[in-house]
């Protein structure tokens, strides 16, 4: 697991700059699950969970999550002249433009590993992502026993 902690507006492309800075460093082998870690950043997607209450779902592009106006940060890229109060004059690159609450969940996967036949987690429209989930049985061997625990 890799936990990022970022400022709200911290832009994507600077999020997925410091996700490789991240994954180099504790990644010798230059690789993740078995997938080489790009040195370019637009190789990363950043996907959101289809649902916050149950990741096993799975996730979609972050890239066609609707932001709090239910305005994709793919399709509003401009700002309008003159200002105003729009969705459209806001940074939608970055997780507050995007939408995403403090402590959100995000996963990410290479765009070279798009089409690999990997065993992830489906997403929106038949997307794989490449997520291991821990599971609280993993996490707790039922082997040792609640009752083990509790002396």
């Amino acid at each position: 697991m890799v936990f990022l902690y970022v400022e709200p507006m911290t832009s994507f492309k600077d999020i997925k700059k410091e996700l490789l800075r991240v994954l180099n460093e504790s990644n010798s082998s230059g690789k993740v699950n078995g997938h080489q870690i790009p040195s370019d950043p637009e190789q990363v997607m950043l996907g959101a969970p289809v649902d916050h209450s149950d990741l096993s779902k799975g996730w979609t592009s972050l890239a066609s999550v609707p932001t709090n106006d239910n305005v994709t940060a793919e399709n509003v890229r401009t700002t309008r002249a003159g200002g105003g109060g729009t969705s459209a004059n806001r940074n939608l690159d970055c997780p507050q433009g995007a939408g995403l609450q403090d402590g959100a969940v995000l996963a990410f996967k290479f765009r070279s590993n798009e089409t690999n036949g990997v065993n992830g987690v489906n997403g929106a429209g038949g997307e794989r992502w490449d997520v291991l989930l821990p599971s609280y049985e993993e996490e707790y061997d039922d082997s040792q026993g609640a009752s083990q625990n509790m002396r």
